[in-house]
């Protein structure tokens, strides 16, 4: 992941399933699982 998209993550203003369908982000293993990490860090994005 570029430093940029990796900055963007944790202010909350990447759009990850777009970076993901372009393949500007990876995501390997449980997608489900991975869709739910941002329920674990609330005040990311605030």
């Amino acid at each position: 992941m570029a430093g940029e998209d990796c900055q963007k993550l944790l202010n909350g203003t990447l759009n990850v399933p777009a970076s993901v369908m372009t393949g500007r982000l990876h995501v390997s293993g449980n997608m489900g699982l991975a869709m739910q990490l941002k329920s674990l860090f609330p005040t990311l994005g605030a």
